[in-house]
């Protein structure tokens, strides 16, 4: 008989850094002896913000949006908003182990059973860069969805938010999604997306972040060389989880 183990957890961060505690778990000679993770997991928080050593490629923190602001398009004829978003988001593993391009695809071996999706690995940086503006949980958004009256937004003559109405539940300024996302998806980022998410990056942190100086080329030229180090912290030098896949748990979590 196999054994588990279950907590109660009071917010949508307290979650998260459980889930990521658990994905460590399945790293091999992962020790703390001297009890330096909270120092290391602070000192991470402040060099990169919205980042943790699971997330892979940066495109991802427009992938999530891009999905859900499509269903936010359609929510008065979607019953099951959690499910449709779970849909779409194996549609987009599946666009993107086609592409050229396939490291850091999360999700590449197992595919339609993963356990953890991108949206959730993603979802607490979202709020931090800004991006997310809905303050909740994804449980709570899905709740939102269900109700598309309260998604609708009232504008004046000047396209303008008027006083009252929903605030939107992202960024104004998240580019357009390629045309065909979820059948041609890729992970390399354009100049536009790479501009966006500086820009995000630098007005959350209210300082230079250090690896973000002004005028980087890395950033203007629309690959998925440095930068993309940079945008992740360079989890993938920082995680032992390089050889195995992101998404994956052996906890079922």
């Amino acid at each position: 008989m196999s054994s588990s183990f279950s907590w109660l957890d009071h917010s949508d961060r307290e979650r998260q850094r459980m889930l990521d505690a658990i994905e460590r778990l399945a790293e091999k000679e992962t020790r703390d002896e001297l009890g330096l993770g909270a120092i290391r997991d602070g000192l991470s928080d402040f060099f990169f913000p919205g980042t943790n050593t699971i997330q892979t490629r940066a495109r991802y923190f427009l992938f999530v949006p891009w999905i859900y602001r499509g269903l936010e398009t359609n929510a008065g004829s979607i019953k099951d908003p959690a499910a449709r978003a779970r849909r779409d988001e194996f549609a987009l593993i599946d666009a993107l182990c086609q592409s050229d391009y396939q490291e850091g695809v999360i999700g590449a071996r197992a595919r339609h059973k993963l356990k953890r999706l991108p949206s959730n690995i993603y979802w607490l940086g979202l709020g931090k860069w800004g991006i997310r503006h809905f303050p909740g949980s994804q449980d709570d958004y899905h709740q939102r969805l269900k109700s598309p009256d309260r998604l609708v937004k009232v504008l004046d003559d000047d396209s303008d938010i008027v006083d009252g109405s929903p605030r939107p539940n992202w960024h104004s300024g998240l580019p357009d999604p390629p045309k065909d996302l979820l059948q041609t998806a890729s992970l390399r980022l354009t100049r536009e997306e790479a501009s966006y998410l500086r820009e995000r990056i630098r007005h959350t942190s209210g300082v230079n972040r250090p690896g973000f100086p002004e005028g980087s080329k890395n950033w203007e030229n629309g690959s998925h060389g440095k930068e993309e180090q940079v945008l992740t912290g360079g989890s993938r030098a920082r995680s032992a989880h390089r050889d195995r896949d992101p998404g994956e748990s052996r906890f079922g979590v």
